[in-house]
């Protein structure tokens, strides 16, 4: 689905309304370049624009009606630490206004960014941690 200049527009929120209508417990809403600087896609929102407030705010909204949750992807290219800054500074934010919803993280594999995470990268992150990855730490 494409995004309408980096916004929800009405085909993307017709799209993820009639799948809530068709009974989806959860949308995944495209991807979100969370940063000017991040390679983006025709389909990309831009979440670094304040400006893309209210059009998330209407497709919760519609999507909410018909008791579906909502998950926004959010893109950023860079190395695997920023990567891990960012999810440990989302969850906190979420957290800290709505301890309890869910926040789910999937970190992706190789992108066009110098440093950024590799399936060897990620597998050694992942390996240097005794169990699971907690809210405050990214391994």
């Amino acid at each position: 689905m494409v995004s309408d200049g980096g916004i929800v527009g009405d085909r993307m929120l017709g799209y993820h309304r009639e799948r809530a209508r068709g009974g989806v417990g959860a949308g995944i809403v495209e991807g979100a370049a969370v940063r000017p600087t991040t390679i983006t896609f025709p389909q990309y929102l831009l979440a670094h624009d304040p400006s893309i407030v209210p059009s998330l705010a209407r497709l919760a909204d519609a999507l909410h009606e018909h008791d579906t949750r909502v998950f926004l992807q959010l893109a950023h290219s860079g190395s695997l630490e920023n990567r891990c800054r960012l999810a440990v500074e989302v969850v906190r934010r979420v957290r800290a206004v709505l301890p309890d919803h869910v926040v789910g993280i999937r970190s992706a594999g190789p992108t066009w960014s110098k440093g950024a995470s590799s399936p060897t990268t990620a597998r050694r992150s992942r390996r240097s941690s005794p169990g699971p990855p907690s809210p405050t730490t990214c391994t």
